[in-house]
């Protein structure tokens, strides 16, 4: 008289999800490694790939460089600007100029004017592929990218009266990518 009624617990039993969503909690912590590492990568490569760019810079400064000293002897003013408008750089804008080495502190490279360069009775000792005219130059400087290097040069000079005259120099190179 009394009916048997078979009645499935709910409780501790699940319904079939399918193959995917019973490894979905072990498959969350996998993707997420995965978008990590890929982060991590692609954050390394664009680092390398800005340090290669500095680094390719600092080559074409050197060799700027190596053009513009020489023998690290100036006879002239007409010497210097033949060394000038020898250059041919293609990714890199430059200032160069020549700088009283008695008178050279560290804070005139922050000044960022043409004044800080020597000048003669032939002209001022300062070139640059960057503006026509060398004092507009300094405006276009890019501060990210910017290197200054500076080495000691002699500079010689010819005076009526005292003859010839050496002096010490430092050549003042700004050098920024485009």
């Amino acid at each position: 008289m009394f009916a048997k009624l078979n009645f499935k617990r709910s409780i501790g039993i699940t319904g079939f999800i399918g193959p995917i969503g019973e490894d979905l909690p072990s498959l969350i912590p996998i993707i997420f490694a995965l978008v990590v590492f890929f982060a991590a990568f692609s954050s390394a490569n664009q680092s390398f790939y800005s340090r290669s760019d500095l680094f390719s810079a600092q080559i074409e400064a050197n060799k700027l460089i190596r053009q513009l000293r020489g023998e690290s002897y100036i006879k002239s003013y007409a010497d210097f600007m033949d060394r000038c408008n020898s250059i041919t750089t293609k990714r890199t804008r430059f200032i160069a100029g020549l700088m009283d080495i008695s008178s050279f502190e560290l804070k005139y490279l922050q000044q960022r004017d043409d004044s800080i360069f020597y000048e003669n009775r032939d002209g001022k000792f300062i070139c640059t592929n960057a503006a026509s005219n060398p004092a507009d130059a300094f405006t276009e400087i890019n501060n990210e990218n910017l290197i200054i290097n500076f080495f000691p040069i002699a500079l010689e000079e010819r005076y009526a009266k005292s003859g010839l005259i050496v002096k010490p120099m430092l050549l003042v190179v700004y050098v920024w990518t485009r």
